[in-house]
């Protein structure tokens, strides 16, 4: 493995003893000794076993659909264990359906709403989509995505491979929402088209769920609008994406995305459960954590972010207390969710210290599975007194909740 310094050459740029009188030669570094991640803290780790079976690490680019990415990463993972194959989800297919279920909850009220001010949004109709249509932004739920594959099922990515990057030159998540408004909900004959029919014939504010399907998934992919144009003779992506919906073959074998989620990936939501950690219960957490990693099973964690999480990304692959530098007070910067997929000790103390994601954010930076610096990156290391920072209310300044989550398979 890559290792990009040494202990002893951070013994000398920072002037600390290497414990040997002089004129004694400088030492070799110990095998387990890594990087420190900030001038005034040493840390080591060293990997508890061997990181679990997982695949690869993937991209969310810059949109807020992390919690699909931990979610698809655990049942590849858990598919991968018990068959030896690899699998790559769509995360995108969960995300879109993630909208959907959101649109049809609020459409009555647009509906209501616009069309006593027809081509109007208003005021609260702009912060229903604000608050409403950020997936994945605060604390986040990690069964939204079991929930969703429950209901709605679930696709390989042969099926549906469409990617949403968001950025400057594809509308984000909340822009691709407030377009779906703006061009169906907002306009007074769209409005009505999208409506159901009482049995007296008059018009009701409950929404056509297969007309809004299909509007929403020519929106969702910009239907050209950005985006390469498919070659001759190819489909679109929102054809893609309904087709998927219908039915596809995966394997040699026809599958609807719910028969594709039970029966060939033997998918359960009744099987996982989600753990509300707080300072009381957090030991017992993390030795079922690890008990759980021992077997072979991922887990899922949601953790408030502190600001400076990015520069520790980038710069040493550990989120820690001192990620947000030397400022008294660490402002949280929103909520991640991550696959678990290892744990680390201090060498020193034989002490748990950290645990080891997988995150979704590419692999320029981070480190490796065993939480090692090496070539191998897009991998981080959260710390214990990370964790414990959560509940701190003198060093937190915008984390109301203090606590964190974990999703853990159930215990027989």
């Amino acid at each position: 493995m890559r290792t990009l310094f040494t202990l002893s050459a951070f013994a000398l740029v920072l002037g600390i003893g290497s414990g040997y009188a002089a004129p004694s030669p400088t030492p070799s570094p110990e095998p387990t000794a890594l990087p420190i991640l900030h001038p005034d803290v040493l840390r080591r780790f060293e990997p508890i076993g061997k990181p679990v079976d997982h695949t690869s690490v993937k991209d969310q680019g810059n949109v807020g659909f992390c919690w699909s990415y931990s979610s698809t990463g655990r049942i590849e993972s858990e598919f991968l264990r018990k068959t030896g194959k690899a699998l790559d989800l769509s995360e995108e297919y969960i995300g879109f359906f993630h909208i959907y279920d959101q649109i049809l909850a609020f459409a009555p009220t647009y509906f209501t709403t616009f069309e006593k001010k027809p081509g109007k949004s208003g005021f609260g109709a702009g912060l229903i989509i604000y608050f409403f249509f950020h997936p994945g932004e605060g604390a986040p739920d990690l069964t939204l995505a079991n929930t969703l594959i429950d209901k709605y099922g679930i696709v390989p990515e042969s099926a549906f491979n469409y990617k949403i990057h968001g950025g400057f030159f594809q509308k984000s998540v909340e822009g691709r929402v407030r377009r779906f408004i703006n061009q169906v909900l907002r306009d007074p004959v769209r409005n009505r088209e999208f409506r159901e029919t009482n049995v007296d014939g008059t018009l009701s504010s409950r929404p056509n769920p297969g007309k809004i399907l299909t509007a929403l998934a020519k929106i969702y992919t910009l239907e050209s609008e950005f985006d390469a144009k498919p070659a001759p003779g190819a489909l679109c992506n929102s054809c893609r994406l309904l087709n998927a919906i219908q039915g596809f073959t995966f394997a040699g074998t026809t599958y609807t995305p719910k028969s594709f989620a039970k029966n060939y990936l033997g998918f359960k939501a009744s099987d996982y459960e989600q753990i509300t950690v707080t300072e009381k219960n957090q030991a017992e957490v993390l030795t079922r954590l690890g008990a759980a990693l021992d077997a072979g099973q991922p887990a899922e964690i949601g953790i408030t972010l502190f600001n400076g999480y990015d520069v520790a990304h980038k710069t040493s692959g550990v989120f820690a207390p001192e990620s947000c530098g030397k400022t008294a007070v660490c402002e949280a910067a929103g909520g991640h969710a991550l696959l678990v997929v290892n744990r680390t000790m201090d060498p020193r103390t034989r002490a748990l210290n950290g645990i080891v994601v997988r995150n979704s954010w590419g692999t320029e930076f981070g480190r490796d599975a065993d939480g090692d610096r090496s070539a191998t990156k897009g991998y981080d290391i959260v710390t214990i007194d990370y964790l414990n920072e959560l509940f701190s209310k003198a060093k937190v300044e915008a984390n109301e909740s203090r606590e964190w989550s974990l999703l853990l398979k159930k215990t027989p």
